[in-house]
């Protein structure tokens, strides 16, 4: 399961249920953009919760013309995700096995559900 940014600030306002058990079962993934993401952040200890998630197994990275392609294929233009989202979308159905996101951003939830990408817990 791939958690964005989101999720991770969220959870650390206020812990995620979901996504703790997530993170006991070894079942949460790290991503690098959410990474930089976090570690440009404000709040509680940015830092320190970037590099939480870098020490996460680590979803795969997709070039960029491939995101391109994905994004296209997937209907998510103008779909109001950002190139980060789409990264993350692409990313899930990159990598070996499969992977879902996990997100409190609502247009994200809305075209990963559509995308069957999502995990709702």
């Amino acid at each position: 399961m791939l958690p964005d940014t989101s999720a991770w600030i969220q959870h650390q306002l206020s812990p995620d249920p979901v996504l703790s058990r997530l993170i006991e079962a070894g079942r949460a993934c790290g991503h690098p953009l959410v990474i930089g993401e976090l570690w440009l952040g404000c709040g509680v200890r940015p830092r320190a919760l970037a590099e939480f998630v870098a020490s996460l197994p680590r979803a795969p990275l997709v070039d960029p013309a491939a995101v391109r392609t994905f994004a296209d294929e997937g209907r998510i233009v103008c779909a109001g995700v950002g190139w980060v989202d789409a990264c993350l979308l692409a990313s899930c159905v990159a990598a070996p096995g499969g992977l879902v996101v996990y997100s409190k951003d609502r247009a994200l939830v809305r075209n990963a559900q559509r995308l069957q990408l999502w995990y709702g817990g």
